[in-house]
């Protein structure tokens, strides 16, 4: 069903654009499915201009128009949605366009030496049981051990534990390529014994690695920063005459914004500080998230500059918050010109 979802997005695409590249895709996941290698494929397969964000984990109503009549929710189910948004092939001249950028503030901090997957059992849809080594070695740790290490090294008692792991999968769309692809996935350590230890979640294969993530409050804030900053470029030159409320001058700017923001992280108003600091009185909403959809390639790079490896893609978060912003670009005056 993937190729499915994949080549209506792109059909659609096709059919008001002229292009196969949409502007962007906001996606709805439902809370009981796993949208992990969905959102690998959507990566793979979608340029980095196309910007990719929304919520993994939620209950959703959808209205197509290839549906509407007949969708009745006792007999359809569905897995995830997306709203596309394409360029329009028949915009008259004179007429500008609205652009997308978004970024993100991470709260997770990884931590602790590389480990490896030995053995993996599923539990059904639900969680997973794993035995792991030390990265090159052989004896099995004892996971209750690990955990009561964790929680004494750990200042912050409240802090939620994740394991980030790398998974290197061959796409099910590019089976000709055989190339794997090599993305991060996250997944909440619930408890652990002796020998298991269990995590939220399937997915996970003998011969993965991982770190320890935790919830940190300090990472939360110097990414929000970093946020802010990348958005800070979007504003309009300072001018005399310009109104100090307003976000748009002659050259367009931006009009809105949306976030995408993890309810682990608490503060809305510090959340949505990016925005509403370099925007003032930009129309701003927002949805609490359980588990957050953005593009990041940068999630995993201190861990994989230091081995030397290419980034591994991340687009399914814990922790975090997406930015999502809405830029007017007005037409090029060279259009007037005859």
């Amino acid at each position: 069903m993937v190729d499915r979802f994949m080549m209506d997005i792109r059909n659609y695409t096709v059919s008001v654009s002229g292009s196969v590249i949409p502007a962007g895709v906001i996606m709805f996941g439902d809370q009981h499915i796993d949208l992990t290698p969905v959102l690998a494929e959507l990566d793979c397969v979608m340029p980095e201009e196309t910007v990719i964000v929304g919520e993994a984990s939620s209950r959703f109503i959808c209205k197509t128009a290839r549906n509407s009549e007949e969708y009745n929710p006792d007999l359809y189910f569905f897995d995830a949605v997306a709203l596309v948004f394409a360029k329009d092939k028949n915009k008259p001249p004179g007429i500008g366009e609205t652009r997308f950028h978004a970024t993100l503030s991470t709260g997770v901090m990884p931590f602790g030496p590389e480990l490896k997957a030995i053995s993996v059992t599923a539990k059904g849809t639900e969680c997973s049981w794993l035995t792991a080594s030390m990265n090159g070695y052989h004896q099995i740790l004892d996971s209750q051990r690990l955990l009561d290490d964790i929680s004494e090294e750990m200042d912050d008692e409240a802090a939620d534990l994740y394991i980030g792991v790398i998974q290197k999968r061959p796409s099910s769309l590019e089976h000709e390529k055989m190339k794997l692809r090599t993305y991060l996935a996250f997944y909440e350590v619930l408890g652990g014994d002796e020998e298991y230890l269990v995590v939220d979640g399937v997915g996970i294969k003998p011969g993965d690695t991982f770190l320890f993530y935790h919830s940190d409050s300090a990472t939360a804030s110097s990414s929000c920063l970093n946020a802010f900053e990348k958005l800070k470029v979007l504003k309009p030159a300072a001018s005399s005459s310009r109104n100090p409320y307003s976000n748009m001058d002659s050259n367009g700017g931006v009009f809105g914004g949306l976030l995408f923001s993890s309810h682990y992280r608490g503060e809305t108003y510090f959340d949505s500080f990016p925005i509403y600091s370099n925007f003032p009185g930009t129309p701003l909403a927002g949805i609490v998230c359980n588990r957050e959809i953005g593009r990041d390639s940068t999630a995993a790079s201190m861990w994989q500059e230091a081995k030397e490896e290419s980034p591994a893609r991340c687009s399914l978060h814990v922790c975090t918050t997406v930015y999502l912003v809405f830029v007017y670009v007005p037409p090029s005056p060279n259009l007037y010109i005859n």
